[in-house]
């Protein structure tokens, strides 16, 4: 299940509150009509969103501080590890590359105590405001020593 991205919700609180307190008021003259059309475009620009979310494969490990590598390898052999979870991000709209979803992921890996995220897939798909817009999902793990995972391409996040 996705959850809206916290960023965006204090301005879309702030902006009903305003509206809505000067209709109560009527301190305004805002045309009821104006009001309809005002609210449309708020819930529309709600959509606009990018969401992440994490499921719990595993046992979730205290958070991690540091950084987290985002790739689209597996574990090598011989590498010690544990699986937490699966971590996913997708954007509403917008036709960017699957790559700009990744720090999304990373931080939801962090949350629940993974430090680096394998096995990521993406692509883009049709959504209410896009054609292409793009998703991503991962299997966030706990690495036993990160530093053997410094020889595997992806992006620290």
């Amino acid at each position: 299940m996705f959850n809206p991205n916290p960023s965006h919700n204090i301005f879309d609180k702030l902006f009903l509150e305003s509206l809505l307190g000067r209709l109560h008021r009527k301190e305004s003259t805002i045309n009821p009509r104006n009001a309809v059309v005002a609210i449309a475009i708020f819930f529309m620009l709600a959509g606009c969103s990018t969401t992440s979310s994490a499921k719990l494969t595993g046992t979730k490990e205290p958070v991690w501080e540091g950084r987290v590598l985002v790739t689209q390898a597996a574990i090598p052999e011989g590498i010690e590890y544990k699986e937490i979870g699966i971590v996913q991000a997708e954007a509403k709209s917008g036709y960017d590359r699957v790559q700009t979803l990744y720090p999304l992921i990373a931080d939801e890996a962090r949350k629940i105590g993974a430090n680096a995220v394998v096995n990521t897939r993406g692509g883009h798909k049709t959504t209410m405001f896009s054609w292409a817009a793009g998703y991503t999902k991962g299997t966030a793990v706990r690495v036993k020593d990160p530093d053997k995972l410094k020889g595997l391409p992806g992006s620290y996040h």
